[in-house]
């Protein structure tokens, strides 16, 4: 399974980062099957204090970090830009916690969107991503 599989009609739960692993549960409403996502990462954005409706028809999102940060020449870091405007941008997608981080190591960017940012974390590379098939969902409804 890998994160293209997955569903923008999901609801997201049990979010923790613990031991450099970003955890949580998925549970796609296309596919009526919950799985464990498991983001291997040194930093992490989880956003616990929305509203639960938040956290319904969610989408997970990847980036490539070099397309939205600058790196500087030398050290090969990602950098902020200079103008503020551009800061705020980087900064309102979560994309400054990959700052500092170098850009020959940390490649991709990953988001997890409901309504606002619940998840945001740079990541090495896919192989970074784990996704376990936990279980089904039962419909009980008589339709």
């Amino acid at each position: 399974m890998n994160l293209h599989e997955l569903s923008s009609d999901s609801h997201v739960y049990n979010l923790s980062f613990n031991d450099g692993f970003v955890s949580f549960v998925f549970e796609d409403y296309v596919s009526d099957r919950i799985f464990e996502v498991r983001i291997k990462t040194d930093v992490a954005f989880l956003n616990y204090r929305l509203d639960e409706f938040a956290y319904e028809y969610c989408s997970l999102r990847k980036y490539n970090l070099n397309e939205h940060l600058q790196i500087d020449e030398k050290s090969k870091f990602y950098i902020m830009p200079a103008d503020f405007i551009s800061q705020m941008k980087i900064a309102r997608q979560k994309f400054h916690l990959a700052i500092g981080l170098n850009s020959n190591e940390w490649k991709e960017f990953i988001q997890v969107i409901g309504y606002g940012i619940i998840i945001a974390c740079p990541i090495k590379s896919s192989d970074s991503i784990d996704i376990v098939e936990i279980g089904s969902m039962i419909n009980i409804s008589p339709n």
